[in-house]
């Protein structure tokens, strides 16, 4: 089909006028199957190994395994227009093609051109319907319309201008290319790379690793089992179940991982991340928004910009720097290294290897509190420029300088090293 005669049309079963003039009101589907062209084309052929390329310029494609080596596609076309002469053309030009080598079996779907002068109403429907051998390797290249692809079981590549893309059970691997519309795949046997301009991702339950860009739109993955890595410029990102290294990373948008068995690297540039029972490390640049960090085996990273930040049951290690955003850990079992240039940061919660570890909080302005198990040996240094320090602990008090406070103890020998400072605010220990 001539591309350039359908790029006035956005997509199968559009009404429109032709010759850059307005479009005139659609007329409706029982007009449509009344007055209208039908016409119904088959071709097959053996595969024999080979691919089994299909395209339609501006077509609905769904293919789905079919039984023994052949590869039957089915173009069915309902076309209507003011202009009869037209009319005949298309009845007269309509073909579904087919053309072997030995490397592939192609099937493409032609349309006369309906480009022309003066003004026309144009309507159709057009569908390719494709069965193929179980497992065979497939191309599909479409440039409007919605793109299904079921069951096949086998190497899956698509390319789709405009209309979403469905892909159910493909083999390995999958590649698409959607430009304008949403995506699905789901069981896939092998590995997922997909990549759209605008619209929703969907990937679930792929054995392989997903790899997804995306300019505009939502992300979700889920139960990918050799990792995931997702980009995208504008859209909420949404990760579970996945094995393996994930590393999401987001302009603007919301980042959701959970039940990620692998290391998690996260990067937002404004937005919020949940993270929640992450089976491994997990790392988070996030700027102006929120980052909340739960069940975490292993180490702890976070670099804020305006940034809250909330972690709970940590098992590793917890390593925090934040320009502007409160800070509130509690249930670590590792050591406590703390960064804030502005904002309150409270430690709680200290358990396991906590309590024999370096722990070091340093804020430039806002109170810092500090909970440390009671009886439990430790020594600690507190110090502040402009604020007060209170300690449940016993500790001895000094000065350093004009306007520096210092206060520093020890229970018992050995234990946890405490460094709390603060330029301007106060420090507070507490025994509980």
């Amino acid at each position: 089909m001539n591309k350039s005669a359908i790029r006035w049309m956005a997509a199968a079963g559009l009404t429109a006028m032709a010759a850059g003039t307005a479009a005139a009101e659609p007329i409706d589907q029982k007009t449509l199957q009344r007055e209208g062209v039908r016409r119904e084309m088959t071709r097959q052929a053996a595969v024999r190994g080979r691919a089994v390329s299909v395209s339609g310029s501006a077509s609905t494609i769904r293919i789905q395994q079919g039984p023994g080596d052949q590869a039957a596609a089915r173009a069915t076309l309902l076309f209507w227009s003011s202009d009869q002469a037209l009319m005949s053309r298309v009845q007269e030009g309509f073909d579904l093609v087919l053309r072997e080598s030995g490397a592939a079996v192609s099937f493409e779907v032609k349309l006369p051109s309906t480009s022309g002068r003066g003004r026309r109403e144009v309507t159709y429907d057009l569908e390719l319907s494709v069965t193929v051998p179980a497992g065979a390797r497939l191309e599909v290249d479409n440039e409007f319309g919605d793109v299904e692809v079921r069951g096949v079981g086998g190497p899956i590549a698509v390319e789709n201008n405009s209309g979403n893309i469905t892909i159910e059970g493909p083999g390995d691997p999958v590649t698409v290319d959607g430009r304008f519309g949403d995506v699905v795949v789901e069981r896939a046997l092998g590995k997922v790379t997909i990549a759209t301009s605008s619209g929703r991702v969907r990937v679930a339950e792929v054995k392989g690793k997903a790899v997804v860009s995306s300019s505009y739109g939502d992300v979700e993955v889920t139960g990918a089992e050799a990792g995931v890595a997702v980009a995208t410029s504008s859209g909420n990102v949404s990760a579970s179940g996945v094995r393996g290294e994930a590393k999401i990373s987001a302009s603007y948008g919301n980042v959701s991982a959970r039940g990620m068995a692998g290391p998690v690297a996260i990067a937002v540039t404004s937005g919020n991340v949940t993270a929640d029972d992450i089976g491994d490390d997990l790392s988070v640049q996030c700027s102006f928004g929120s980052v909340r960090a739960r069940g975490v085996t292993g180490d702890l990273g976070v670099k804020g910009a305006s940034t809250p930040i909330h972690a709970e049951e940590i098992e590793g290690n917890v390593t925090v720097e934040n320009s502007f955003g409160g800070v509130h850990i509690d249930g670590v079992s590792g050591a406590v290294t703390v960064g804030n240039q502005s904002g309150s940061v409270t430690v709680r919660g200290l358990q396991g290897r906590a309590l024999s570890a370096e722990h070091t909080v340093a804020v430039s302005f806002g109170d810092v509190e500090f909970a440390w198990p009671a009886g439990r040996p430790v020594s600690y240094r507190l110090e502040t420029s402009f604020g007060g320090i209170r300690s449940d602990l016993p500790a001895s008090a000094r000065e350093s300088g004009s306007s520096v406070k210092v206060l520093e103890g020890r229970i018992g020998s050995g234990g946890a090293v405490l460094t709390l400072s603060a330029q301007s605010g106060g420090i507070t220990l507490i025994s509980k």
